[in-house]
């Protein structure tokens, strides 16, 4: 932990003290804390919900017995600071009173067991990377729920949605819409499912209707539903061409449009609307799908769909015997292949498979069955004991072009939680998958502020510096580290670490990019045995390594010295100088050097260092660059040897740097007389005149044209 993190000035951008949160764990609860999850729930103070949000995550987060204690700190910005207020509870928080009495009077939370449950209804779900998960039904609705309606429409409203995407799902169970290796996908081919979109609002509407479905005579129904029907629903089988059924009949609809969607069944605006003016879900949806009943009205059980084949299931545990979840099981037949994902209780399941021989195996391990014969309908229970937490080496590939300042990003699954940690020390948090056009991990982030960002995701942390233009990141797991690599640093002339430079590696069949850290230092892990080239993208450095293949190999890179620099090793130290104009605009420092090329680290008040490149913004000059300056104090600028530091207060600053020898050569012309073409003894005449005044003698001289 950076000492100045804890400086007072920075009390109104970092809440968290850890320090004195350890403290307080072990003053007040007599707790030695070793662990501490940051940033587990992300809540916004100004939505009206506030309460219930914490509340809700409060009795989910405690009810788990491997959670010793949850803090929330309630804070304010005695700065009054524009930009920290979305982040000030107090100055947010709609009414505050409220909210610390009811928090106050929360009862205690039973822990519940973590113990297998009853296994219930399980759906075989197509993910955006074309694995297929197995899912228990009802965690399957609450991430379709929260993405197909915003958690701020009204529970009834909410609750029709459940009980409509439960009897679609159902009835793709029955008949799957991906056969034969799943029965339903993410996007509206089928229905939306976003698991990063789960909110408490949409998880009360699929508890409060938990197992209720829509019946037409004591048949499932097919309950069809879109955004906005236009006011007025279609028949089914005026859009989709089948054979007309009863239930999905045109009817009136509440809201006039504009019509989004294919109209048949419920229209989910409609929905909202009919929610607000104190309709409940029951008639909501007796309304659009025509005499229907709701399955939790009727005595008798609910029908199960047919489930033709076999299963798979079973608990992973580690070597203490107790539960691991989120572990990832990869079960493949011939050319089909599936995974699982185990629950909180450790169990996982993998249904409706049809009789032959598969693959089981635990991604990421070396547990692995193979030859297993299943039989038609028959259920086989496979446990499995991960010695250690699966891992995994990962290779980032950074690939730069022209464009706007926005951070690209794959991944090779969706899912995953991805932190980008900016300049300015903010943080920033994507799901992969979100952004599909990159990749079936696809993610993005806006990236306007040069400097070095800070990725991070499961286990693994890269470092990327980035200067305003678009950058495309991909990364890759690898096999832990089995094969060979190669390290190195990237150093100057003068041999001190150069940070922020892109280093290539070409090989047979391989070319991939990394960037050198704040210590200079790069690798490329997970390679063959062979010959390749690492060289500095941007500078004629080259060197060919040899990789053995298994153990890791050690270059080291050194730039040239620029070309105006001189060698000689008894030259004296470079002396520069620092010319500064202020102006009227955004709270940001403009500047310029000689040359590209050249790294800059500019520290503000805050401590936080902006690494960066001259010439990263060429409008202001060949080595021209620019940073945020929103702190007014003292700002230290650092490039080669030298040190300045300059005072700002919000307005745009500009500074530029000349060598000492430059001004002296120049003799430091800051006006130049320049007169219209004269006749040669007119000029001469002139500049003797000039050469007689002791004032201008020398600086001026005479141009022949």
């Amino acid at each position: 932990m950076r000492d100045w993190l804890y400086d007072p000035r920075l009390s109104s951008w970092y809440a968290f003290r850890w320090r004195r949160v350890l403290n307080l764990f072990r003053q007040r609860y007599g707790l030695q804390v070793r662990v501490i999850i940051d940033e587990a729930g992300n809540f916004g103070a100004a939505d009206h919900d506030f309460t219930d949000q914490v509340m809700y995550y409060a009795r989910e987060t405690l009810a788990d017995p491997r959670v010793i204690a949850l803090t929330f700190f309630l804070w304010q910005d005695p700065t009054r600071s524009p930009g920290n207020l979305p982040n000030s509870w107090v100055d947010r928080c709609i009414n505050l009173d409220n909210h610390i009495s009811r928090l106050a009077a929360m009862p205690d939370v039973p822990i519940a067991p973590l113990q297998p449950g009853t296994p219930g209804r399980a759906i075989r779900v197509l993910m955006p990377d074309g694995s297929v998960r197995v899912m228990e039904m009802e965690e399957y609705l609450r991430g379709v729920v929260a993405t197909e309606m915003s958690f701020s429409w009204p529970l009834e409203a909410l609750k029709a949605q459940a009980v409509a995407a439960r009897s679609y799902a159902l009835a793709a169970v029955a008949n799957p819409r991906h056969a034969p290796t799943a029965d339903i996908c993410t996007t509206t081919h089928c229905q939306a499912y976003n698991e990063s979109r789960i909110n408490p609002n949409c998880d009360l509407a699929v508890r409060q209707t938990r197992g209720q479905v829509i019946m037409y005579q004591n048949e499932l129904a097919v309950a069809y539903y879109s955004a906005n029907c236009g006011g007025h629903t279609a028949a089914n089988e005026a859009v989709f061409k089948g054979p007309p059924l009863p239930y999905l009949r045109p009817v009136e609809c509440i809201n006039p449009g504009p019509k989004n969607g294919h109209g048949v069944g419920m229209c989910q605006w409609g929905a909202h609307d009919m929610a607000r003016r104190g309709d409940t879900y029951e008639k909501i949806l007796k309304h659009y799908y025509t005499g229907v009943r709701i399955s939790a009205e009727m005595s008798e059980p609910l029908p199960t769909p047919e489930t033709e084949g076999g299963e798979i299931r079973g608990l992973v545990t580690d070597a203490d015997g107790k539960p691991l979840a989120d572990v990832r099981l990869r079960l493949t037949r011939d050319d089909w292949a599936g995974e699982a994902v185990s629950g909180p209780d450790g169990s996982y399941r993998f249904v409706h498979l049809p009789a032959g021989r598969y693959t089981i195996e635990v991604v990421g391990t070396k547990l692995r069955q193979e030859g297993l014969t299943l039989a038609e309908g028959q259920r086989l229970v496979i446990d499995w004991k991960v010695v250690a937490p699966p891992t995994a080496t990962w290779q980032m590939d950074v690939k730069r072009q022209f464009g706007l300042p926005i951070l690209a990003g794959s991944l090779p699954r969706a899912g995953i939680e991805v932190t980008l940690q900016t300049p300015l020390g903010l943080s920033f948090k994507r799901v992969s998958g979100d952004r599909p056009k990159y990749g079936p991990g696809g993610f993005e982030f806006w990236t306007p502020n040069p400097g070095l960002y800070r990725l991070s995701f499961l286990d693994q942390k890269f470092e990327l510096t980035l200067d305003g233009q678009f950058t495309l990141v991909t990364f890759t797991a690898t096999s832990g580290g089995t094969r060979g690599s190669i390290q190195g640093e990237l150093l100057d002339h003068s041999g001190r670490p150069v940070a922020g430079r892109a280093i290539t590696l070409t090989g047979d069949g391989v070319s991939r990019t990394a960037t050198s850290g704040n210590d200079g230092r790069f690798s490329f892990a997970d390679l063959e045995a062979g010959d390749y080239s690492v060289a500095v993208a941007d500078a004629a450095v080259t060197q060919t390594v040899r990789c053995d293949g298994r153990s890791a190999t050690t270059v080291t890179l050194t730039l040239p010295p620029p070309s105006d620099a001189r060698p000689s090793p008894s030259a004296p130290p470079e002396r520069w100088a620092m010319q500064v104009v202020r102006k009227p605009g955004t709270a940001a420092i403009g500047g310029r050097l000689p040359e590209a090329g050249i790294p800059v680290a500019i520290t503000p008040p805050s401590g936080q260092t902006i690494h960066l490149l001259s010439g990263s913004q060429p409008r202001l000059g060949v080595g021209g660059f620019e940073a945020p300056a929103t702190q007014p104090g003292i700002y230290t600028i650092q490039f080669l040897n030298q040190t300045f530091r300059l005072s700002t207060d919000g307005q745009y600053t500009f500074v530029n740097f000349v060598r000492e020898d430059e001004r002296a050569t120049r003799g430091e012309r800051q006006a130049r007389l320049v007169s219209h073409r004269l006749p040669t003894a007119q000029a001469h005449s002139l500049l003797q005149h000039l050469e007689a005044d002791p004032a201008t003698r020398g600086s001026f001289e005479l141009d022949e044209l």
